[in-house]
């Protein structure tokens, strides 16, 4: 079974750029101290990259990873939410599915199918409403994903000025 994109917490955006300069200048370009890009180097030899300014800020994570190739460097980049947010969306969702069900087939076993019944109300809206809250996650995730590939774009291919 796969799960639609918008509805799965552990989904991701994946490109690759090219830039005409060396490994270090692109770190160097990506890991910047002002303007709305930023970024910082990992021990792991790769960049975490964030935007500043706007409504929502680190609302993803994006890693990226810098690798020579002839005359240019390849950028891979992948962005998403971090572990932490993806597991913490994916827990409160099995609670949205099972907690309204265990609760209304607790409440009729013990007093009975009648007394159940508004029980199963929350079966149907506690998902419905984790969804609508999971959607509107995914919107502004994939708004700001998009936002930092252009913001990384531009970093790596400056615009060139006239001499």
């Amino acid at each position: 079974m796969r799960v639609p994109s918008w509805l799965n917490p552990w989904w991701h955006m994946d490109f690759e750029l090219s830039a005409r300069m060396r490994p270090e200048q692109a770190r160097a370009a990506l890991c910047q101290r002002e303007g709305r890009l930023r970024g910082r180097s990992t021990p792991d030899g790769g960049l975490v990259l964030f935007r500043r300014g706007g409504f929502m800020n680190d609302f993803v994570r994006t890693r990226a990873t810098l690798a020579r190739s002839g005359a240019v460097t390849i950028v891979t980049v992948r962005s998403g939410y971090g572990p932490v947010k993806a597991m913490l969306m994916g827990a409160m969702g099995v609670f949205a599915l099972l907690g309204p069900a265990y609760e209304g087939v607790l409440v009729a076993v013990t007093r009975g199918v009648s007394a159940a019944a508004p029980y199963m109300l929350g079966v149907v809206f506690l998902p419905l409403i984790w969804a609508l809250v999971i959607a509107g996650n995914y919107s502004s995730a994939r708004s700001e994903a998009k936002d930092l590939r252009q913001l990384i774009e531009a970093a790596l291919n400056p615009p060139r000025t006239a001499t």
